[in-house]
C-alpha cells in the first residue's frame, strides 16, 4: 500500500456497477409563532420523512443482486 496515494485517483480501470443521478425536490412551508405552532407548516420534518421514505425504497424494495 502506497502511503502517498490519493483517494481521487482512479483505482479501477474497468466498469463497475454504480450510477449517480441528480434530482431536486423542493418542500415549502410557512412560518409560525411560538404562541401558535400548530398553524405553522414546518418543512424540516416533511423533508426528513421524504428522505426516510426514499431510503426505505432502496433498502426494502430493490434487490441488491
Amino acid at each position: 500500500m502506497d502511503i502517498h496515494s490519493h483517494t481521487s485517483e482512479i483505482i479501477e480501470h474497468r466498469p463497475i456497477m454504480a450510477a449517480a443521478d441528480k434530482f431536486t425536490i423542493e418542500t415549502d412551508g410557512s412560518g409560525g409563532h411560538a404562541a401558535h405552532p400548530h398553524i405553522a407548516i414546518d418543512p424540516i420534518p416533511i423533508t426528513a420523512q421524504i428522505i426516510n421514505a426514499m431510503q426505505t425504497i432502496i433498502s426494502r424494495h430493490i434487490s441488491p443482486l
